[in-house]
């Protein structure tokens, strides 16, 4: 599989948590980027949250394929 696939994949790939951990693992260590990325994320998750609390199946449907 050639680099541009796998990059093709990564974009199309909607899983939060691998979003999140890629951000994370990227940051550079120590330079104090991992705070900010934990505050970026953890607002991040609570608008989803919200997303979610007010749309329930919404979000669901969204990823039906099809």
């Amino acid at each position: 599989m050639s680099n541009n696939n796998i990059q093709n994949k990564k974009k199309t790939y909607n899983d939060p948590l691998i979003e999140i951990l890629e951000r994370y693992s990227s940051a550079n260590s120590g330079s104090g980027d991992e705070e900010n990325i934990v505050r970026e994320i953890s607002k991040d998750l609570k608008d989803k949250v919200k997303d979610i609390s007010r749309n329930p199946l919404g979000n669901l449907i969204a990823k039906v394929p099809g």
